[in-house]
């Protein structure tokens, strides 16, 4: 990719695969989506990863061309390829961010009192738009949480971005699912809510699911070990 142009010139070569992967970006959505059969997608959960052609980036506009099933299939690709592609492409085109959530509320520098140790970080990217795709970027939450020591809540809070709370922290689940619950219904734009599912990452096994799951499966894993 050129970096001079960070976005597809030239609409007509949405055809062509070969010169429009580099722009390839995801959003996360709703496996509930109205649109959702009618476009090439990824489950992970109750969340669907959609993919886009980057066609104009500047301070005050993105545009994008939705894959839609038909385009999908003018690229004779298979859906793991266009997964991979965007995935490569996606981090460039949008770099992530975490930061401590409480300087995000309040506008204020990061970590004022070097002592103060944050419980909530917001993970975007950098225009703050369709960036809760950031926690699908290759290595960057098994990075973060390696650096905190802690496995993390995953919290999607809207497309936009997503809220990741160390485990280790003093926060509790219930509290964790009935923000999300919250936030969902009160706060969000129409459109822009992802699911209200608190999801885990557990940072040994880089495995990213539903927190319920989770459960279920350490559950299984110590009943497993008590029997032996």
């Amino acid at each position: 990719m050129d970096n001079r142009n960070p976005y597809l010139q030239d609409l007509s070569n949405v055809h062509n695969y070969d010169l429009m992967k580099d722009y390839l970006f995801y959003r996360l959505t709703s496996i509930h989506d109205r649109m959702i059969n009618s476009v090439p997608h990824t489950v992970v959960g109750d969340i669907a990863i959609t993919y886009h052609i980057l066609f104009e980036n500047s301070d005050d506009t993105l545009k994008s061309v939705r894959v839609t099933n038909s385009l999908f299939d003018q690229y004779g690709i298979t859906l793991d390829q266009l997964h991979a592609d965007a995935m490569e492409s996606c981090p460039k085109l949008f770099p992530s961010v975490i930061k401590p959530l409480e300087s995000v509320v309040d506008n204020s520098p990061v970590e004022r009192d070097p002592s103060f140790r944050p419980q909530m970080f917001y993970i975007s990217n950098d225009i703050g738009c369709n960036g809760a795709a950031a926690v699908f970027y290759p290595d960057r939450l098994n990075d973060f949480a390696n650096r905190i020591g802690s496995d993390l809540y995953v919290i999607p809070s809207s497309q936009d971005e997503c809220i990741l709370v160390p485990t280790s922290s003093d926060v509790s689940v219930d509290y964790l699912k009935k923000t999300l619950y919250e936030c969902n219904r009160m706060i969000f734009t129409e459109g822009k809510q992802v699911s209200d599912t608190l999801y885990h990452y557990e940072k040994d096994s880089r495995k990213f699911e539903k927190f319920d799951d989770y459960q279920k499966r350490i559950h299984k894993n110590r009943t497993v070990n008590m029997s032996l």
